[in-house]
């Protein structure tokens, strides 16, 4: 297994509980969200400034809007948000809070922005879902049997949607139909060792090889998905790696996003850091949920 050099410091931003890594090229920024402090943040490349605006509630995943701003998975649902934080209902599951909320999330080719729950309460585990914002702003349940809906990512060839539940330390392939937005019968393709930590978001690069954040693993790890193996980790000082995505020019730079939480901050002093690595391979840009607006 390659370990490539230990991510860079790029903002120390002491989030609590950073996620949703997101890069948009029209703006040259990096965007992520603070899902215990309701917070949407922008980090714009060129300049290095850094701004945020708080929402009505935790938000667990942002994806670009094709009408600008973004599309957001909050805790009680799927909404729009301008650049301000400027709120707008796009539609509300029913038995979320207090027993779930939304969690991480993305957009497919077509504009659908796919996105899952995080159990509230530890009677509910196994009962959360994984569902389908059409374009049309109707919801439809991809899954059940949830716990700790995470990473998702798309095959370049639309044909495989590969899919986090955190708590079962697996990544499942999914068959996908790009055309109806429909899943296949689903199997384990990556098995992740419990000394690694939990699989937490995920991305994949143009190899079609999947990079997987590993909380309390302190660490993003690449893995083959057609073969299940390890073949590279990016080492990050934080335990609590929770994220990453490919940005830059070129999307050939992996950022990560980590977590504060719960963490001893006199060892981990770095810990809710956004960082960076080089890992000689690159990225796709996230699509844009193209549903109503």
């Amino acid at each position: 297994m390659k370990v490539y050099p230990e991510a860079e410091l790029v903002l120390d931003a002491k989030a609590a509980l950073g996620e949703s890594a997101l890069w948009r090229g029209e703006g040259r920024t990096l965007n992520w969200v603070d899902i215990i402090r309701c917070e949407v943040h922008t980090l714009e490349l060129e300049t290095m400034k850094h701004s945020y605006f708080s929402t009505a509630q935790a938000v667990g995943a942002v994806v670009p809007a094709a009408g600008g701003g973004f599309a957001a998975a909050m805790a009680t649902g799927y909404y729009l948000l301008d650049d301000q934080g400027v709120v707008k209902r796009i539609a509300e599951p029913e038995g979320l809070v207090p027993k779930l909320r939304m969690n991480d999330g993305k957009c497919d080719r077509r504009g659908r922005f796919w996105a899952g729950t995080q159990i509230m309460r530890g009677d509910m585990k196994g009962r959360g879902y994984f569902w389908c914002l059409d374009t049309d702003g109707t919801i439809r349940t991809a899954l059940t049997g949830v716990t700790t809906s995470n990473g998702l990512a798309w095959s370049a060839d639309d044909a495989m949607l590969y899919y986090i539940d955190s708590m079962t330390h697996t990544v499942r392939a999914f068959p996908f139909d790009l055309e109806r937005g429909a899943l296949g019968e689903g199997r384990v393709c990556v098995e992740v060792p419990s000394e690694y930590g939990l699989p937490d978001g995920m991305t994949i690069d143009r190899e079609g090889m999947l990079w997987i954040a590993q909380w309390e693993g302190s660490a993003v790890r690449r893995y083959d998905p057609r073969t299940g193996k390890c073949y590279g980790m990016v080492p990050v000082p934080a335990s609590r790696v929770t994220c990453c995505c490919f940005g830059g020019d070129t999307l050939d730079t992996l950022y990560i996003t980590t977590a504060r939480v719960d963490t001893d901050v006199h060892a981990e002093p770095l810990a809710g850091g956004i960082f960076r690595a080089d890992v000689g391979t690159g990225g796709y840009e996230a699509f844009p949920y193209r549903g109503v607006i």
